[in-house]
C-alpha cells in the first residue's frame, strides 16, 4: 500500500472474464487522477472509457447495445452476484473485506433513512463511492485507492474494491418477417454474440460444478403471437365530441406462444387465419442454475422484442403476387441432393415488362448464417450451394436486385436437409409425396389455364423429379415427368416458360 502524502487517486481496474480463480491473477490497468479532492462519476467514467474502449468495446456505454447495460446496484449484494457469475466467489473471507462490507451496509442503511440533504453530505464525505454494477458477462473490479492524510486517519481501509459488473441481457435483435402465407408467417431473428457468450459461459461454469444435463435444452426462445384483427373497436360514449373523434382502443387478447429450440433463429407460425393481422414478438428463456445447487433451476426471461405487425394473405394468388412488379423470385426448390451440396432452382424475379434487365440474385441462409447473404448470382436461376454438412438442416431465401439497386422481397423460404455421406443415387430411399399441392391462375379470368404447384422435398438423394398423372378425359398423354414444382395443367403444352 502506498502511504505517500499526496492527493493522488489511483484506480486499479481488473478484467475478470471468469477464467481465473483469483482476482490477483486477472489483467489490470491503473488509472491515475492527480490532485483530486472530489471525483465525480462522469470523470471516472470518461477515464475508464478512454483506457478500455479498444479492448472492451461499449464499456460503460448504455447505447452500445440493447443487451448491454451498466446498472448501479447496492454493494451489499456483491457476494451473491459474483457467486453466480465468476469462479472467484470468496470475496468476503478476510478481515479487510468484512470491514468494507460492514461499512458499505452502514452507508446503505444511512442513505435509505436520511433526508436528501444528509445523503448529499454523506456522499461528499465518502470518497469511495458505494457502487456495484450488476451483469451476466465480464466483471470489472475497481481497486479504489485514496492516498492522503485524511483517509489514512479514518477507520475505513485505504484500499476499497468497487465492482462494476456489466449486465448482459439476452434480448433477440434484428427481428424480421421472412415470409407470409395465407395461414403461416415466418419470423427470423438474431442473438448477439455478447448474449450467446453470456449464456454459454454460465452453462460451462455449471458443467464444471457437476451438471450432467444437456445444456442445449436449458435455454430456448419463446415467440408470442396475438391476433389483433378485431382488437380495434370504437369505444361507446355519450359525449358527442368524443364520438366524432372515433377514439379506438385495444381490447385484451389471449396470446399464442410458440417454443423454439436454442439452435434455431426462425420459426414457422402455422395454423393462422387468412386475411388477419398479427402482432409478433420473441424473447429468450433460460433455466438459470445457481452455483450452490446446479440441480435447482430458476427460469429467467429476457424482455420481449418490439412487436412486428403482419397480415396474412386472403388467397394463394395474393401471396404469389404473380402480376405485381417488382415480383420476388418464386417457387425455390432443390433439384439435386448430395451430402455436402445441393442444387437450387427458382422462377425469376420481375421488375418491369423489359425482360432484358440485368438481375442479380441474393441468397440468404438463416439456420447457420443468421440471415446474411451467402452468395450472389447474376443472369441465372440455378445455383449450387456447396460446403454444407451432411444431415444438417438449412433455411434459404432468395431476393433479386435490378440495375437501379431496387431489391424485391425475399422468396418463400426453402427448408431442406442434406443427405448422409456415402449415399448414392441407387441407395434405398422411399420418396415422400409432394406436400402443399395447390392450384392457381395468373388471372381471375377463368379462361386462363390453371397451374399446379407443390412444396420442394425436405430431404432426398440425387436428382429430384416429379411424375404428373392426368385423368382419362385428357386426349393426349396421361403422364408427364417434370422437374419444376409449378406446371400448367395442360398435358399437350410443351411450354414451361416462366411468366
Amino acid at each position: 500500500m502506498n502511504t505517500c502524502m499526496t492527493n493522488e487517486l489511483k484506480i486499479r481496474v481488473y478484467i475478470d472474464d471468469g477464467r481465473t480463480f483469483q482476482k490477483v491473477r486477472c489483467r489490470f490497468k491503473d488509472i491515475i487522477f492527480a490532485a483530486v479532492n472530489e471525483l465525480k462519476y462522469n470523470e471516472l467514467r470518461e477515464g475508464i472509457i478512454n483506457e478500455f474502449k479498444e479492448k472492451v468495446p461499449g464499456i460503460l456505454d448504455d447505447n452500445y447495445s440493447i443487451n448491454i447495460k451498466w446498472k448501479l446496484v447496492s454493494f451489499k449484494h456483491a457476494a451473491d452476484l459474483l457467486e453466480d457469475t465468476s469462479k472467484d466467489i470468496k470475496i468476503c473471507d478476510d478481515e479487510e473485506w468484512r470491514k468494507v462490507l460492514a461499512y458499505a451496509e452502514e452507508i446503505d442503511s444511512d442513505n435509505s433513512d436520511q433526508s436528501d440533504q444528509s445523503n448529499q453530505s454523506d456522499k461528499k464525505n465518502n470518497p469511495f463511492v458505494n457502487l456495484l454494477v450488476k451483469r451476466f458477462g465480464i466483471t470489472l473490479l475497481f481497486s479504489f485507492q485514496k492516498n492522503n492524510e485524511k483517509s489514512m486517519m479514518t477507520t475505513i481501509p485505504n484500499n476499497i474494491n468497487i465492482y462494476f459488473l456489466k449486465k448482459v441481457e439476452c434480448i433477440p435483435v434484428d427481428t424480421k418477417i421472412i415470409g407470409v402465407e395465407m395461414n403461416q408467417i415466418i419470423l427470423g431473428w438474431k442473438l448477439e454474440d455478447v448474449s450467446l457468450n453470456s449464456i454459454q459461459g454460465h452453462l460451462e461454469r455449471c458443467k464444471t460444478k457437476g451438471l450432467q444435463e444437456d445444456t442445449a435444452k436449458l435455454w430456448w426462445f419463446e415467440v408470442r403471437v396475438i391476433d389483433i384483427s378485431g382488437s380495434m373497436q370504437q369505444r361507446p360514449s355519450t359525449d358527442s365530441k368524443e364520438m366524432e373523434e372515433k377514439i379506438e382502443f385495444k381490447v385484451d387478447l389471449e396470446p399464442l406462444y410458440f417454443t423454439v429450440a436454442s439452435d434455431k433463429r426462425h420459426v414457422v407460425l402455422k395454423d393462422l387465419k387468412e386475411n388477419s393481422k398479427y402482432e409478433i414478438s420473441v424473447r429468450t428463456c433460460i433455466d438459470w442454475l445457481t452455483s450452490k445447487d446446479v440441480n435447482k433451476k430458476i427460469k429467467k426471461e429476457s424482455s420481449f422484442t418490439s412487436p412486428l405487425h403482419e397480415k396474412t394473405y386472403k388467397t394463394f394468388e395474393d401471396m404469389l403476387g404473380l402480376l405485381t412488379r417488382p415480383r420476388r423470385p418464386l417457387f425455390p426448390q432443390v433439384i439435386n441432393f448430395e451430402a455436402t451440396k445441393v442444387q437450387l432452382k427458382w422462377w425469376p424475379a420481375k421488375f418491369s415488362k423489359n425482360d432484358s434487365e440485368d438481375i442479380t440474385y441474393r441468397i440468404r441462409e438463416y439456420n447457420h448464417h443468421q440471415g446474411v447473404v451467402v452468395a450472389t448470382v447474376k443472369d441465372t436461376t440455378k445455383w449450387t450451394f456447396d460446403g454444407l454438412k451432411p444431415q444438417y438442416e438449412y433455411f434459404v431465401t432468395i431476393s433479386a436486385v435490378n440495375q437501379q439497386e431496387k431489391e424485391t422481397k425475399e422468396s418463400w423460404p426453402l427448408v431442406f436437409k442434406t443427405c448422409k455421406e456415402n449415399t448414392s443415387d441407387e441407395a434405398e430411399l422411399t420418396p415422400a409425396s409432394p406436400i402443399d399441392v395447390r392450384l392457381f391462375r395468373f388471372s381471375e379470368d377463368e379462361k386462363h389455364p390453371q397451374w399446379v404447384c407443390w412444396g420442394s422435398p425436405y430431404e432426398g438423394v440425387g436428382k429430384i423429379g416429379y411424375e404428373m398423372q392426368f385423368s382419362s378425359n385428357y386426349k393426349d398423354e396421361k403422364t408427364k415427368f417434370v422437374e419444376s414444382i409449378a406446371n400448367p395443367l395442360v398435358p399437350s403444352s410443351r411450354s414451361y416458360r416462366f411468366f
